[in-house]
């Protein structure tokens, strides 16, 4: 009947519809990701930068204390 295949046609276009939001949502996710990963990567760099610094100033106090 016709009232049955408006009604399986809403739900086609109900469906539809929620494919694309998920879609949506999950582009959002995947960049929200990436920028997380790039943030990751960042820090780790600045971490092993610090590091070095921490281990060079240690270093040249030793040296201080060994000259005193």
């Amino acid at each position: 009947s016709s009232s049955e295949i408006d009604s399986l046609q809403k739900q086609l276009t109900h469906y539809q519809f929620n494919e694309s939001m998920l879609s949506q949502n999950l582009e959002q996710l995947n960049q929200k990701l990436l920028d997380v990963c790039r943030e990751c990567d960042e820090f780790r760099e600045n971490n092993a930068e610090l590091i070095l610094s921490k281990q060079q100033l240690q270093e040249r106090l030793q040296q201080i204390d060994e000259i005193q």
